[in-house]
């Protein structure tokens, strides 16, 4: 299996620090955003390793990996997957924008 590309989107790197504004700073709070960033570089290797994130008004598929109470929302092309959204899963889903 190939070595792909991951790339957050600015969206994505926001919502980063909107956890690490929310936590407030903390070590505890660097571990839960290098914990964050760690469970997304398994799709380095293994892009379809997220559940389908059901997006019904969209045509692009978006999948996500969870990692403690965030979701890490994602879409991959070939050889590139797209980090779209950190979401915090305690929050209303409809807030979700993608």
């Amino acid at each position: 299996m190939s070595v792909r590309r991951v790339i957050w989107t600015t969206e994505a790197l926001n919502d980063l620090l909107d956890v690490e504004t929310f936590l407030g700073s903390s070590p505890k709070t660097e571990a839960t955003i290098d914990k964050i960033v760690s469970r997304a570089q398994q799709l380095e290797q293994h892009p379809e390793s997220g559940v389908i994130q059901a997006m019904p008004a969209h045509r692009q598929q978006y999948r996500y990996l969870v990692e403690g109470k965030y979701k890490i929302i994602y879409s991959y092309q070939q050889s590139t997957v797209y980090i779209h959204a950190v979401f915090d899963s305690r929050r209303d889903p409809g807030s979700l924008k993608l």
